[in-house]
């Protein structure tokens, strides 16, 4: 069993993961729309790809996070007060 102080440490650092995740998947659609990049055959297709996969990595952050405080929430309510 996961004690509190880990899982509230643990959430931090999803946090952080999931923040780098959002500001990357930021980053790869400015530089898609914006940036001026060689005629490279598929290379738009790979920055689609890696946005999309910075976005899913985001979301699944965010799920394992809300996990952790579910998990502190029903240990809260399982100790007798």
């Amino acid at each position: 069993m996961m004690t509190t102080v880990t899982n509230l440490r643990l959430q931090s650092q999803i946090k952080q993961l999931k923040i780098a995740s959002e500001q990357t998947e930021e980053f790869l659609t400015w530089l898609k729309d914006n940036a001026e990049l060689p005629d490279v055959p598929g290379l738009g297709a790979s920055l689609i790809n890696a946005i999309n996969h910075q976005s899913n990595m985001a979301a699944y952050f965010g799920n394992m996070q809300e996990s952790l405080k579910n998990q502190i929430k029903q240990e809260k309510e399982k100790k007798p007060s």
